[in-house]
């Protein structure tokens, strides 16, 4: 986006957003003086639609209002010309919200290469605060870090100590060297792929056993009659069953446990440093789409936040991605659609990739 955006302030409302009666009132007044109308054989009909953003409490609730007035007798009554859509900035701050949980564990503190350990190294305190209150300055950590994690990574793949020393493997061959810079690309592009088949994809795989260790096990309430026992492992309630009630039960999660302990010691620090990149990477994708304007590719990350929500038990927000991804798929026309997927950032000066989502935009207004 070379052009600045075109911001034509409409005023302030007092309402609340989060009251249903005041949320009636401010979509009422959208629809009654923002949405063009036309006549179709003789019945009015909205000619266009308006996008009307903002978190996801307030999409939920301005769809709500909408289903409640769907058996209205006339257009103004069911306001049909509201569209309501959740707006990229609060998405992407509660995912980041959901990374730090995951990452940065209270108790890690004394774990050499953990979130929680080189923020106290980088004398960094405020990385260590809420994400939801100090977003900026946690965001911006994360940015470093993940930082930290290329630069680590490639080292590795390269067989160099340091940034000033020679690669010792995976070396340009010597006949590309004076070649073309389009076969140098494709060269570079290659081992990049390699990298992150090596230390990114691991972390994909990884995730649904981290999320499963993150989220709380459920309870396991002992089987003998009369017992009021709960445990947490599995293992613990057989042990306890056989040794106070004389049950012989088949435990799943005692089996499991068992499984996993005669597996061979993971690399738990690689596993780390993998689901680390493979997050990172995915949010970095977030905010480089913002500010280059590519809805087409921030589309394609909300896919991913679509799962990632609902992983870490955030349904609400699952949910209105999923309905992101349903409306370009059907619920609006295509050209409707094309609206929805580009036009959903600002530019203050018209820089290059120097966009901001446009409900961040309202955020700096307002404050």
């Amino acid at each position: 986006m070379t052009i600045p955006s075109n911001q034509i302030p409409l005023g302030c409302l007092p309402k609340n957003e989060s009251l249903n009666e005041d949320m009636v009132d401010i979509l009422e007044h959208l629809h009654s003086n923002y949405v063009p109308m036309s006549e179709v054989n003789g019945a009015k009909t909205p000619a266009d639609f308006v996008s009307f953003g903002g978190d996801q409490l307030t999409e939920e609730r301005s769809r709500n209002i909408q289903k409640a007035r769907a058996d209205g007798r006339s257009v103004d009554e069911k306001l049909d010309g509201v569209w309501c859509k959740n707006e990229d900035w609060h998405g992407i701050r509660i995912a980041y919200q959901l990374v730090v949980a995951i990452l940065r564990k209270p108790n890690s503190v004394m774990d050499w290469g953990t979130m929680a350990s080189n923020a106290i190294v980088a004398g960094n305190a405020n990385a260590l605060k809420d994400p939801l209150d100090h977003y900026d300055s946690v965001k911006e950590f994360f940015a470093i870090e993940l930082d930290a994690f290329i630069i680590a990574a490639t080292l590795n793949h390269f067989g160099m100590e340091g940034t000033e020393s020679i690669p010792t493997k995976n070396m340009m061959p010597e006949n590309l060297k004076n070649s073309s810079k389009e076969a140098q690309r494709k060269w570079l592009h290659s081992e990049v792929r390699t990298m992150v088949e090596k230390f990114v994809m691991p972390g994909v795989s990884h995730l649904p056993n981290l999320l499963a260790a993150y989220n709380p096990r459920p309870d396991l309430p002992c089987r003998g009659q009369g017992c009021t026992r709960v445990f947490k492992y599995g293992k613990c309630r057989v042990k306890h069953e056989k040794k106070e009630h004389g049950l012989t039960v088949v435990d799943e999660d005692a089996a499991y446990e068992s499984e996993v302990d005669n597996k061979r010691m993971e690399d738990y620090v690689y596993n780390y440093g993998c689901l680390h990149l493979s997050i990172g990477l995915l949010l970095r994708s977030a905010n480089d789409s913002v500010k280059e304007g590519d809805g087409e590719r921030l589309l394609r990350v909300w896919n991913f936040l679509t799962v990632f929500y609902w992983a870490n038990n955030h349904n609400k927000y699952a949910l209105a991605a999923l309905r992101l991804k349903a409306s370009q798929l059907g619920l609006l026309t295509p050209r409707e659609a094309h609206r929805l997927k580009w036009n959903r950032f600002a530019s203050r000066k018209g820089v290059e990739g120097k966009c901001i989502s446009r409900d961040l935009l309202v955020e700096q207004q307002l404050n």
